[in-house]
């Protein structure tokens, strides 16, 4: 049986307890970004009736910065238990957590928005993420 890990590294902009109705208590994101040393097992949420697990913030953390070892580490852990992680990270160009997370992921999915990313700026984010494997990308239309 295949699992799914969604898991919201979106420091600034922490939604997926509201999507997905549920308050977290606490975050794997929480403990990387306060270089807390965190480790299995890593409390996640199963949402019902799917084989999808989500690892969300439980408020936003303006300001704080993943840890590039310790999210390392936090994927090491977590690949053994699920087939996919899904990372939810910022904007690109926006904040520098964006290139943590590509460099301790497998691929990125660049998400553009239909007449606001220019192409300009998506090569300056595609060259930002280099040597990050650019799996494809999605355009928004919003």
């Amino acid at each position: 049986m295949c699992s799914h890990l969604l898991l919201e590294a979106n420091l600034n902009h922490a939604t997926f307890g509201e999507i997905f109705g549920f308050s977290p208590r606490y975050s794997i994101m929480e403990g990387i970004t306060h270089s807390q040393p965190g480790g299995p097992p890593y409390r996640v949420t199963r949402i019902g009736g799917t084989r999808l697990h989500v690892a969300a913030l439980s408020q936003s953390l303006p300001g704080g910065r993943l840890d590039r070892i310790l999210l390392a580490a936090a994927l090491h852990d977590l690949r053994s238990v699920y087939d996919y992680i899904i990372i939810d990270a910022p904007a690109v160009l926006e904040n520098a957590d964006a290139d943590v997370v590509a460099e301790c992921s497998d691929g990125v999915v660049l998400v553009t928005r239909s007449g606001a990313s220019r192409k300009a700026l998506v090569r300056r984010a595609i060259d930002q993420l280099e040597p990050a494997r650019i799996l494809g990308s999605v355009l928004l239309d919003s």
